[in-house]
C-alpha cells in the first residue's frame, strides 16, 4: 500500500509568482503645464542595481529633471543623451532593496506638443538582484504616454450686432466638455466677471448664452466662455456685442420717420430698420447717385411701428447708393433719405 502525503499545501494561496515590472505613467496635461511622468516599480525584491534608458521625442518634450526620488534609491545618477533623445538612469547598492509597489521617481518635462509616447529602450535596460555575483532578472517594461486634457472648442462665439431692447445670443461648440461658464468684460477684455442667470442673462452655464432686452449700455461689451473637461479649463475667443441704438423711437414718438441700416458700409448683407410714425403707404427704393432706381425694397400699407428687414444685396456693384423712404398719409407725402455704401 502506498500513501501520498501533501505537506504545506494552502489552497487559498496562488502558486503563480507575479512578474517584476517597471512602468511609466499615462498622464493627461492641461494647457501645456509641466509634465511629471511617474516611474513605478512593482514586485521587485532584493534589487541591487537599476539601469534604464528612456526615449522621448525632443520635438514634443524638453527634459528638466528627476523629482521626488524614492528615499531607498540613494546615489542615483542620471544623464540626458541625444540622437535619439534619451534619459539614462543608473543606480546600484550592495544591499538589496524591495519595491513591492512603489513610486521610484518622477521624470519632469516641459511640453512643446500636447501628446506623445515615452518608451523604454528595452534591450539596454537591466534590473539586477543583490546576489554575489549580481544576477540580471527578467522584467516587464510598460511604456508611458501623455495627452491633452484640454477641451476642444470647435466653434467660438462670433461678434454680433443687435438692436437695443432685443435679445442677443452667443454660442459655443466644444467636444467632450462637461462644464460651461460665460463671462463678460466691460473694459475691452482687461478684466472679466462671471455671469449668472437673472433679469439680463440666461444660459450662463450652457452652450448658448442669451442676453435679454439688450440695453444700449451693453454696447461694446465682450463675452467669452470657459469650458471644462477633466478639471481642465480653456477660454474661448471673446466676441463683441454691438448695440444699434433705437433710442430715437422713444424720442420721436409719432412726430417723424426714421430709416437706418447696420452695418454701413456692408459687403453682402445689411439690416434695414425704419419707423412708421403714422399708418400709411410706405415705399422704400434704392437709387444710384444719379437717381436711377436699382430696386424697390418695400411697397405697401404699414401700420404705425418699427420694422426691421434683412437685405441681401450681394449682387449689387460696390458703390454708394441712396435709400429713399417715402410715407403717404392723408394726401401728405414725407420723404427721408439715407446713403448706404456697399464695398
Amino acid at each position: 500500500m502506498v500513501f501520498f502525503i501533501l505537506v504545506g499545501f494552502n489552497p487559498g494561496r496562488s502558486i503563480i509568482a507575479q512578474s517584476p515590472m517597471i512602468s511609466l505613467g499615462n498622464i493627461g496635461i492641461c494647457n501645456y503645464e509641466p509634465l511629471l511622468i511617474p516611474l513605478n516599480g512593482k514586485n521587485l525584491a532584493n534589487i541591487g542595481a537599476i539601469t534604464l534608458f528612456i526615449y522621448f521625442d525632443s520635438e514634443k518634450l524638453i527634459f528638466r529633471s528627476l523629482e521626488n526620488i524614492n528615499s531607498k534609491i540613494i546615489g542615483l545618477q542620471f544623464n540626458v543623451l541625444n540622437n535619439p533623445s534619451c534619459v539614462s538612469i543608473v543606480w546600484s547598492n550592495t544591499k538589496g532593496v524591495n519595491f513591492p509597489d512603489n513610486l521610484l521617481l518622477y521624470i519632469k518635462f516641459d511640453v512643446i506638443n500636447s501628446s506623445g509616447m515615452i518608451k523604454f529602450a528595452i534591450d539596454s535596460c537591466e534590473i539586477a538582484v543583490a546576489n554575489i555575483p549580481p544576477e540580471i532578472i527578467p522584467v516587464e517594461y510598460l511604456n508611458g504616454s501623455f495627452y491633452s486634457k484640454n477641451p476642444i472648442i470647435t466653434e467660438n462665439p462670433e461678434n454680433i450686432t443687435v438692436f437695443c431692447n432685443s435679445n442677443a445670443h452667443f454660442n459655443i461648440t466644444s467636444l467632450g466638455s462637461t462644464e460651461y461658464l460665460w463671462q463678460a468684460s466691460v473694459d475691452a477684455g482687461n478684466s472679466w466677471i462671471d455671469l449668472e442667470d437673472g433679469a439680463s442673462y440666461s444660459g450662463t452655464t450652457s452652450t448658448d448664452l442669451a442676453i435679454l432686452n439688450v440695453p444700449v449700455t451693453f454696447n461694446n461689451n465682450r463675452y467669452r466662455c470657459s469650458v471644462t473637461r477633466e478639471n481642465c479649463s480653456l477660454y474661448s475667443t471673446d466676441a463683441l456685442l454691438s448695440v444699434d441704438s433705437l433710442s430715437w423711437i422713444s424720442e420721436i414718438g409719432n412726430s417723424g420717420m426714421v430709416i437706418s441700416n447696420f452695418p454701413n458700409p456692408f459687403s453682402e448683407r445689411t439690416r434695414l430698420s425704419y419707423y412708421v410714425p403714422k399708418s400709411g403707404e410706405v415705399t422704400i427704393d434704392l437709387f444710384t447717385l444719379i437717381h436711377n432706381r436699382v430696386i424697390t425694397i418695400i411697397k405697401g400699407f404699414h401700420l404705425t411701428g418699427l420694422y426691421i428687414i434683412e437685405l441681401n444685396l450681394v449682387y449689387l456693384p460696390n458703390e454708394l447708393y441712396l435709400c429713399q423712404y417715402k410715407l403717404e398719409t392723408n394726401q401728405v407725402v414725407a420723404v427721408r433719405n439715407r446713403k448706404i455704401i456697399k464695398k
